[in-house]
């Protein structure tokens, strides 16, 4: 048996020669820190460890295929980020993330005018409107000033916002039912109350 680690956490993979040979050959030649691709079937563990969340299951390997070896101490040294992979690292991140998710936040307008700062503005011209250009703020002064006498006493505002998603062991058809789940989620959240595309048009 074998402890397969899959962020958030890990989980027993078990693998049983009779049934599947191929796959204890491979398990052999296992060791730590290998990266491999595993399927089987999911079932209740005869000795839960409690001590996990995932300690009640384990998965029975049908199919596995090592993908690459262990990394040498040299080329984590090389690669700090690495290190996120051991879980005082990774648990800093979610930390990050709780904290940032408490954070009240406020979505201001990325194109606006400009306000006299320290630095030169990025310039962007108008399409609609020639000779005219818009800056991209290098702070947005005059709406965190504007919040506050709207009462607002409290602000937070990433100085870009953008959506960018990165996802390890997924193919094609799950990561489409990631995007279309998250689309469907964030929609969810919107008032029903909306131009539908004719009237958008007209």
């Amino acid at each position: 048996m074998h402890t397969l680690t899959k962020l958030p956490g890990c989980f027993q993979v078990v693998c049983e020669p009779q049934s599947a040979p191929e796959v204890s050959r491979v398990a052999s030649r296992l060791r730590n820190e290998y990266v491999i691709s595993v399927t089987g079937q999911l079932r209740a563990r005869k000795d839960p460890n409690a001590k996990l969340a995932t300690g009640a299951i384990e998965l029975l390997a049908q199919q596995a295929a090592g993908l690459r070896e262990p990394i040498k101490e040299d080329t984590r040294l090389r690669n700090r980020v690495l290190d996120l992979r051991r879980p005082a690292m990774a648990a800093n991140l979610r930390l990050r993330h709780k904290m940032i998710s408490t954070i009240r936040r406020v979505e201001t307008p990325i194109l606006t005018r400009s306000t006299p700062e320290g630095a030169r503005d990025y310039l962007v011209p108008s399409r609609l409107q020639a000779g005219e250009w818009y800056a991209l703020p290098q702070s947005p002064q005059l709406f965190k000033q504007m919040l506050m006498v709207a009462g607002v006493d409290r602000y937070y505002q990433p100085e870009f916002s953008q959506l960018d998603l990165e996802a390890a062991w997924m193919d094609a058809p799950a990561l489409q039912g990631l995007a279309e789940e998250l689309v469907s989620a964030v929609f969810s959240q919107v008032s029903t109350d909306c131009l539908d595309y004719r009237d958008c048009l007209h």
